[in-house]
């Protein structure tokens, strides 16, 4: 879990005297490193994430001050920090109003206090905190290339309660762990509340048990499968359904014949029609009202896909459903063979 502004401002408020000056900016920044920074033209050190500590020593006047602050922003710092009273007397509200603008946080720290403590005391938890964050990767690895989750368990004790998630695609969420897993992003996240998804992830239940890990690994992974096959941002283990068991299937001699026996349905409004009546426990009316048509229209078109289903029957209407969901799983692992 790396460091946010919030974290440190929490931290670091009262033991060196912050004050933070743009309220309305969300301090959900992440810190990658703290650095001082005096002249201009040195913006172009910073790699991005750092929060930035100027005295102003040369930008002593408004503009220059505010140039500065412009510069750093734009080469990707999380936030800045001005040390007032020696170089710097007055925060000019332009300044304020700009940072307030632009999501830029804008913090203040009196001239007495030892900018090198403060430097020194946070580089030293950033530093520890990546090699703890290095330790917890290492074991979820493990967790997903083996059955054993004693090695997590005893570099990760604290991790008390919490869910998976796994993504096609590299994910800007807090997290306890993460790790690239063949093409999979894992992560496990104590809280997801909050988190934008932007496509095909997946999200398992909550455990509290850290026995249980590998179990809510496989959970996110089907999670996201589902979230490709119905191309939503997000799909929950809590609705995945019948595709836990579908997707569990790798012989594809299965999933063809699920295929075979519902390829006289090659019309796609019946085939869609009939599938929503079996997912809708055979309603006409909840089909009729999912797909905004007469009840007349859905009742035809269902006689019809049982009149082309020859061995159809009311016993069988399980595997037809089950049949839809193992087509999906079908062109979901042709679709995984052509992506390069």
């Amino acid at each position: 879990m790396s460091f946010t502004l919030k974290h440190f401002y929490q931290q670091s408020k009262e033991k060196y005297k912050l004050k933070f000056i743009t309220p309305s900016v969300a301090l959900n920044h992440k810190i990658t490193w703290i650095h001082l920074l005096e002249d201009i033209n040195n913006c172009s050190f910073i790699r991005g994430g750092e929060l930035i500590i100027t005295t102003g020593l040369n930008a002593g006047e408004e503009d220059l001050l505010f140039d500065l602050a412009s510069k750093i922003y734009a080469s990707g710092a999380s936030g800045l920090i001005l040390n007032v009273g020696n170089y710097i007397h007055h925060i000019p509200d332009s300044l304020i109003s700009w940072c307030s603008q632009h999501d830029f946080p804008l913090f203040t720290m009196p001239w007495e206090i030892h900018i090198a403590d403060l430097m020194q005391d946070y580089c030293n938890q950033i530093i520890s905190e990546e090699r703890t964050q290095e330790r917890r990767n290492s074991a979820l690895l493990q967790c997903l290339t083996s059955e054993n989750d004693t090695a997590f368990q005893t570099l990760c004790p604290d991790f008390a309660s919490g869910c998976a998630v796994a993504s096609d695609h590299e994910l800007s969420i807090d997290c306890y762990a993460f790790v690239l897993y063949e093409t999979t992003y894992y992560y496990l996240c104590s809280d997801i509340d909050g988190f934008i998804f932007d496509r095909h992830c997946g999200v398992s239940n909550l455990t509290e048990a850290p026995l249980h890990l590998s179990l809510i690994l496989k959970q996110a992974y089907r999670s996201m499968q589902v979230s490709k096959i119905k191309n939503t941002e997000v799909s929950f283990f809590k609705d995945v359904g019948l595709y836990y068991a579908a997707l569990a299937i790798d012989d594809l001699d299965v999933l063809y014949q699920a295929e075979r026996l519902l390829s006289p349905l090659q019309d796609e409004d019946i085939r869609s029609t009939f599938r929503l009546y079996l997912e809708h426990n055979g309603s006409v009316q909840a089909t009729a009202q999912a797909l905004f048509l007469h009840r007349n229209t859905v009742n035809y078109r269902i006689q019809k896909a049982r009149r082309l289903l020859h061995t159809y029957s009311a016993e069988k209407e399980l595997e037809y459903l089950f049949s839809f969901y193992l087509c999906d799983c079908l062109k979901l692992k042709e679709l995984d063979l052509l992506t390069p």
